[in-house]
């Protein structure tokens, strides 16, 4: 008997799935026009309609005897449990043989005790696998149903002796036509209900496979039915190859089960392949490239329709870098992509060995160390840059004091004062320094949220630019700044007033170490769309380049190379203004000024 892809894909022994948790079809809304339950409960009461007319069927049938009856009820309970399943790539049927002995009941017994044993055997099988109850009724009700409609074809041909000649076997085989129209009828219509689809969809789409494999187990029934009123010892021979039929498909379900768990785990491979942050290569034992995941790509910059089928050590220019290796090993080279850009990959090598020792491929993993070189190059560059930054604040201390020490008694009290004040100057310049290393090394070491040791208060505009000019007369007396004064007087900001301070002196003192020693440095207050007041500093040097502009702001980052360096400074200022200015919702951020030089804009909230 046939079952249908509804809960385990099968149906009769699973025909309905638990009618109160039946889900609705993919893409449709959740109620059904119809209640299953009304419709299953409509199937069961033509069931007991067909078993009540099988009692008074007019089909002319000697008795059978009970043990017929017997070995039929065992063998329709055993039929049951012989599935065979086909699978399409729509839909899963599984079929059982069933019908088989549906047929053999039919042209056996009397029309009631047809019935009854067919209704019987399927009940104790279902039963068995502890079907549900309303799943059993509506089964039992469908098979009484077509088989009261076989009967009744089966009644047109009279056969008092059981003789099984042509008519009568014609007979049987129209029978089981019409049984499977109900079967078709039953199922199509529940399925129709269950998943939202039309009856037309649902027959187009199980009931070729349905009609088919009753077609098949009348022909295997009405076989058996003759041989056992022909030869009933020869019966047993029908058994060997329904049973490797049965193993067959046992074997095939295996198969595709382990099939279906094959591309299930080498889809999960594919995936962690392809979702992996480093590249995966794989070479064959010729140093072919047999996969290329897109790490790969992104890293190598060569697509993977280019790169698979290739040969490793000729893909990037370095032959060195993929080419298959024979032990465990690790390359590092500094490659230029297709696009131009150099990036420094590091490839690590492991051989794919067989029980022999034969190298049969070769996995690499490609990385990108091109960030983690030039962070070591930038930490050199640093310990250079402080150890500039310390010796020229040290210098003068050790000689003033040397040269008190050593003739102070003759120095007049001015040199003596200018000594001393210059002393002074340096040690506080070097606990400056030694005060933004330490912030710096806090927030490389952790992330550290510097909004909680800000006090963060309305501050007027005007107050910040007085103070801008304050520190720029005292600190660069020399030169000139130009500070604008706020459009609307009286604005405010919210800021820290010490640390916004502090982030304008830094962006001041960084655009004059970058500017011609006769340049001025301007300072303009603008507000933006969003009520944000801008506070530009602005520069006549030489500019920023657009590919650096966000690199400036790293930790220990500078333009100049350490060897060449003309102005002062360990790369950590702008760092940490834009830390900061970014602790009291602000921003600090650099562009291009016209006519040449740079703008850096110190961003804050404005007072709601």
């Amino acid at each position: 008997m046939e079952r249908l892809a509804l809960e385990r894909r099968d149906v009769r022994a699973a025909r309905v799935r638990p009618l109160d948790d039946a889900p609705a079809a993919s893409g449709t809304v959740a109620a059904t026009p119809v209640d299953p339950r009304r419709y299953v409960l409509a199937w069961i009461g033509f069931g007991i309609v067909a078993l009540a007319w099988a009692t008074l069927a007019p089909v002319q049938q000697p008795p059978a005897t009970w043990s017929v009856a017997a070995v039929l009820l065992v063998a329709t309970a055993v039929a049951e449990f012989l599935e065979v399943r086909l699978t399409t790539d729509e839909t899963s049927n599984a079929f059982t043989l069933g019908e088989s002995v549906v047929v053999v009941n039919l042209l056996m017994l009397p029309p009631a005790v047809a019935l009854s044993v067919s209704l019987l055997g399927l009940a104790m099988a279902q039963s068995v696998r502890q079907r549900d109850l309303l799943k059993v009724a509506f089964n039992l009700g469908q098979v009484a149903v077509g088989m009261a409609a076989a009967l009744a074809v089966l009644g047109t041909v009279a056969r008092p002796d059981l003789r099984l000649d042509g008519p009568v076997l014609v007979a049987a085989g129209g029978g089981m036509v019409l049984y499977a129209v109900v079967n078709v009828v039953a199922m199509s219509g529940l399925v129709s209900i269950l998943a939202h689809d039309s009856a037309i969809v649902a027959i187009r789409r199980h009931g070729v496979h349905l009609v088919g494999s009753i077609v098949g187990n009348t022909a295997v029934g009405i076989l058996a039915a003759v041989v056992w009123d022909l030869r009933p010892e020869l019966i047993v021979l029908l058994l060997a190859p329904l049973a490797a039929m049965y193993v067959s498909s046992r074997g095939t379900l295996r198969t595709m089960a382990l099939v279906t768990e094959v591309r299930s785990e080498h889809a999960r491979l594919e995936r962690i392949v392809q979702n992996a942050s480093d590249g995966i290569v794989l070479l064959d034992r010729y140093g072919r490239i047999e996969l290329w995941s897109s790490a790969a790509e992104r890293i190598l910059g060569v697509p993977v329709s280019t790169a698979v089928g290739g040969i490793g050590s000729d893909v990037c220019g370095h032959p060195t870098m993929l080419a298959l290796a024979t032990t465990p090993s690790t390359v590092e080279e500094t490659i230029t992509r297709p696009d131009g850009a150099v990036r420094v990959v590091r490839a690590a090598h492991r051989p794919l060995v067989d029980d022999r020792g034969r190298v049969t491929g070769d996995v690499i993993v490609v990385h990108d160390v091109t960030r983690e070189r030039e962070t070591e190059a930038l930490k050199a560059d640093f310990v250079a840059r402080v150890s500039h930054e310390l010796r020229t604040p040290l210098t003068p201390i050790k000689g003033f004091a040397h040269a008190l020490l050593d003739r102070g008694d003759q120095v007049d009290a001015a040199q003596r004062q200018h000594a001393l004040a210059s002393i002074a100057a340096q040690a506080d310049e070097l606990g400056h320094l030694i005060e933004d290393l330490l912030l710096v090394s806090r927030l490389t070491a952790q992330d550290v949220d510097l909004s909680g040791e800000l006090s963060v208060e309305p501050v007027e505009v005007a107050e910040l630019l007085d103070g801008a000019r304050s520190w720029f007369a005292t600190q660069h007396p020399e030169r000139a700044a130009f500070v604008q004064d706020p459009a609307v007087p009286g604005a405010r900001v919210l800021a820290d007033p010490h640390r916004a301070r502090q982030v304008l002196g830094q962006l001041l003192d960084n655009a004059v170490k970058f500017s011609p020693a006769d340049s001025a440095v301007d300072v303009e207050v603008r507000t933006g769309d969003d009520g944000t007041v801008h506070l530009d500093v602005c520069d006549r040097g030489p500019g920023v380049p657009g590919d650096k502009r966000e690199e400036i702001f790293e930790q220990f980052h500078r333009l100049e190379a350490p060897m060449r360096m003309t102005t002062r400074g360990a790369g950590i200022g702008l760092s940490i203004a834009r830390a900061f200015a970014e602790a009291m919702d602000g921003a600090v951020t650099v562009t291009e000024r016209d006519g040449g030089g740079s703008v850096f804009t110190f961003s804050l909230p404005t007072v709601s």
